[in-house]
């Protein structure tokens, strides 16, 4: 069986005095032995590491023949030295020991002697790490392959490499400004640090490498010395592949997850799962625990549109969605049953055939699930109805279906369908949903929504025609293709004033130039949700979006907003009122416990969402017309002139865009308590404002 074998050589003290005492040198070796022996990194057995400090030079090479004699062909065996190297007249190194005498090179170890007894082992795996000055030079003796071209190919777990802390003829520094507070020579430092913290891990992103640590420990050297010290690798012969020092420890699946892709609630699981699709999309430290959960769950998920996220986490073919009876095929197979069961229910209890048949109209009324040709009926009469600017179909709980891109229409008989517009510069716009037509009760009263609403949420009666509404917020990603496109200039940027943004180092908002939709105080990637955009800037996109597709888009009316926010729901939120507001965190991104931790908020949900700051969109479950985000993550701008009382305004778009009105806000944002995240929670700010907590939606005209 392979073993793992380690040799460490050390000197600190010196007697000729050309040769400096080395302090460091004893705390590199113990440095060395200790991240060597830790079973979680390089595991080699303890009492498989010899420790060699400030020994005889009679002791070092008895110590060397032990190391490299008797060993198997597969065993690790790893030689590290720290203290001066010395190049003789020949420049060939010598590594100097307590004893030695620089005019004799026999009073050190020669290094024709080291690489002797690396040839004649039968190990064909090898390492040497060489702390000294000048040893780059080892790569003098015979016929040395120099340095690491090739590397990559040469070595597949097997061969004999040796890495230097410099060059030929360079000193190898234990100290230098700016970092001469390091315990340890800078060499063996940035060896620890790469094995100890994973940093030098291989581009698998789970093995360090010989190669890997090479890399990160030269890099770091450099940058360190100012390019004084470039350290070498020397690979002596040519095997097969790189040999793998340490294995990245599995960082588990955090227990939040876990517990969330066990729960036996639907959304529940739909959070966990994109969740972790996120983190491995991102790379995250437990990457591969989260590939092995979703795996797991994918073995015993039944549900079908789980299935689905797991399929798109997992990069697996999709499966397809089992056949479903039409709403005429269920009224059917009721109907059969009811047939089935009346003779025997009017035998049973004594009752005449026709008698039991009414009892039973009383209790099961007749089936009124409305077929698409019923649908696209009552779309044409409703849409008559509507006194906004758009129209479309009702239904209450539409399921979500993909349209191919098209510049046409969608099919205006199916609510809750998804579809792309094409764009004219290629691609396709952002995903928009069918919402149907209908009418709600806007706003709340004390008996709807409690302590928590606010004066200016009038309950009041409005019709709504069809219209589309972007499935997410409009993206970084999205926006950006805007920009890049038209070269445009935010409210922030032009003006140079800047946005508010989150100060990190204070704790709290700040207006600063250096805030605008590319820097927002946090770190954000393509899919979060594009903010410190005014209403200027969403008003500008949703025009650039209609000379892209043809098509009529602009940004919600208020009405609009709330009647899809709602999607059917007359609860607080379209969740429910979750009262004890724990549910929140399932299906938006707020102020949570975290939030209440890390930026010291006040008012905060007593839940976990799994984000400070913004979310990347689609993290959390959509609402019955399949939207995502309508409470949370950012304050949407509506294109409606905002006023206190209900007289109007919130059915129609602002006729002037030159209007100094305030306009209206809704949805809450990432940083936002219980009381604000309803569905009937109104906000306003002038076209200008701009913040870290405002983004945008896209509306388009059936």
């Amino acid at each position: 069986m392979a073993g793992r074998y380690a040799l460490i050589i050390a000197c600190t003290h010196y007697s000729d005095h050309r040769l400096r005492d080395l302090p460091k040198t004893e705390a590199d070796a113990k440095g060395m032995r200790a991240v060597l022996a830790d079973p979680g990194i390089c595991n080699f057995p303890a009492e498989n590491i010899t420790w060699c400090v400030n020994k005889p030079e009679s002791d070092v090479r008895l110590a060397i023949e032990r190391l490299f004699k008797n060993r198997h062909k597969d065993d690790l065996l790893l030689f590290y030295f720290a203290g001066h190297g010395l190049v003789d007249d020949y420049r060939r190194l010598v590594l100097a020991l307590n004893g030695t005498n620089p005019d004799y090179r026999s009073t050190g170890i020669d290094a024709g002697f080291l690489r002797e007894e690396m040839e004649n082992s039968k190990s064909r795996r090898q390492l040497v790490i060489l702390d000294a000055c000048n040893s780059g030079a080892f790569a003098n003796v015979r016929d040395a392959i120099g340095s690491p071209a090739g590397i990559k190919e040469a070595l597949k777990g097997e061969g004999r490499i040796v890495l230097t802390a410099s060059d030929k003829l360079q000193f190898s520094f234990d100290s230098i400004s700016g970092v001469d507070k390091l315990q340890n020579g800078i060499f063996t430092h940035y060896i620890i640090q790469g094995l100890r913290e994973f940093k030098a891990v291989a581009a698998d992103g789970e093995t360090i490498t010989v190669n890997s640590l090479y890399e990160y420990a030269r890099n770091e050297v450099e940058n360190a010395t100012e390019r004084k010290q470039t350290p070498t690798q020397i690979v002596l012969d040519r095997r097969i592949g790189d040999l793998t020092l340490a294995v990245k420890p599995a960082t588990p699946l955090p227990q939040e997850l876990q517990s969330l892709i066990k729960n036996k609630d639907h959304d529940y699981r739909t959070i966990g799962v994109r969740k972790i699709a996120t983190a491995i999309a991102n790379d995250a430290p437990y990457t591969k625990a989260g590939k092995a959960a979703l795996e797991k769950l994918y073995q015993s998920e039944r549900d079908f549109e789980i299935r689905r996220e797991l399929e798109k986490a997992l990069g697996k073919a999709s499966t397809q969605r089992p056949k479903e009876r039409t709403a005429q095929q269920a009224v059917t197979t009721k109907k059969q049953q009811k047939a089935k069961w009346l003779p025997t229910l009017a035998i049973t209890i004594g009752l005449p055939l026709l008698a039991v048949g009414l009892v039973w109209k009383k209790i099961f009324p007749p089936d009124t699930t409305t077929t698409p040709q019923m649908n696209q009926l009552a779309t044409e009469n409703t849409a008559q109805l509507s006194d906004t600017a758009t129209n479309s179909n009702r239904d209450a709980n539409p399921k979500s279906q993909v349209a191919a891109s098209t510049n046409s229409k969608p099919v205006m008989t199916s609510p809750g369908t998804v579809f792309h517009d094409k764009l004219k510069s290629g691609g396709e716009g952002p995903a928009m949903v069918v919402i149907p037509a209908g009418s709600f009760q806007m706003g709340s009263t004390k008996k709807t929504d409690g302590d928590e609403r606010d004066d200016d949420e009038t309950q009041h009666t409005v019709k709504i025609a069809s219209f589309s509404l972007g499935q997410n917020e409009v993206t970084i990603g999205e926006f950006k293709q805007f920009v890049e496109k038209t070269d445009y200039k935010t409210t922030a940027e032009s003006t140079g004033e800047g946005c508010y943004g989150w100060d990190s180092s204070k704790n709290t908002w700040a207006k600063d130039k250096k805030y605008s939709w590319k820097n927002v105080g946090f770190t954000q990637t393509d899919q979060h949700p594009v903010v410190c955009v005014s209403w200027k800037d969403s008003v500008a996109y949703t025009k650039w979006i209609s000379e892209q597709t043809s098509e009529s888009y602009r940004l919600p009316t208020e009405a609009e907003w709330e009647y899809a926010a709602r999607a059917g729901s007359k609860t607080r939120r379209y969740w429910g009122d979750d009262l004890n507001h724990k549910r929140a965190c399932g299906y938006a991104n707020v102020a949570d416990k975290q939030a209440k931790k890390t930026l010291a908020f006040g008012s905060t949900h007593p839940c976990d969402d799994g984000y400070v700051y913004t979310a990347p969109v689609a993290q959390f479950s959509a609402n019955e017309y399949q939207l995502n985000d309508m409470l949370g993550n950012a304050w949407e701008w509506t294109c409606s002139k905002y006023e206190e009382s209900y007289a109007g305004e919130e059915k129609r778009c602002i006729a002037n865009e030159n209007d100094s009105a305030l306009r209206a806000l809704r949805g809450g944002s990432w940083n936002i308590g219980p009381q604000r995240v309803r569905s009937a929670d109104r906000f306003r700010n002038k076209p200008s404002g701009r913040s870290n907590v405002i983004g945008f939606r896209l509306a388009r005209t059936n």
